[in-house]
């Protein structure tokens, strides 16, 4: 995202180990070839974000491909991309981020609003959350709205969300 090359050390290193995690990889792509070379590589998840987007090309050449990830990214001044991907459904592949920059780190919560109304658009696609996730309750209301998965972080770094309470929430 930062304009620096990938490491594909680190990837190959995930790739060779016994049981490789699957990555979730947004490395900012904007052209084909790069977009082509990420999704070719086993246990990799390429993720396509619409802060990096020109037009809704890329998207709509590689939409159906099964490892790709769309992430929906809203900055604090709103939608960042170009409209017709937001607009256009029809090419959003099985699962979709909804990035809320302006939610992270900052304590205000998750965007409860916009997850409902994309969650509505999306159909049967998988609604992953970003940004906002303070405590527990947050993950609970989540869940309610039906939104099938989270990206974590200031909470678990700060401590506000525990191991323990990650465990009642499945039990």
């Amino acid at each position: 995202i930062g304009g620096g090359a990938p490491n594909r050390h680190a990837l190959d290193a995930f790739a060779a180990m016994p049981k490789p995690p699957t990555i979730w990889l947004d490395a900012g792509c904007n052209e084909a070839g790069a977009l082509e070379a990420m999704l070719s590589k086993p246990n990799v998840r390429a993720v396509l974000g619409t802060e990096s987007q020109v037009d809704a090309s890329l998207l709509a050449k590689f939409a159906g491909h099964p490892s790709l990830i769309l992430s929906l990214d809203f900055f604090g001044d709103g939608y960042r991309g170009p409209r017709e991907i937001l607009d256009e459904t029809t090419h959003w592949p099985q699962t979709i981020i909804v990035m809320t920059l302006a939610r992270m780190g900052v304590g205000a919560g998750p965007d409860i609003e916009r997850l409902e109304e994309i969650k509505s658009l999306a159909g049967r696609r998988t609604i992953v959350a970003a940004g906002g996730v303070r405590h527990a309750s947050d993950l609970e209301a989540l869940a309610a709205i039906g939104i099938d998965a989270v990206l974590v972080a200031t909470a678990l770094h700060d401590g506000r969300l525990t191991p323990a309470q990650l465990a009642d929430l499945q039990g």
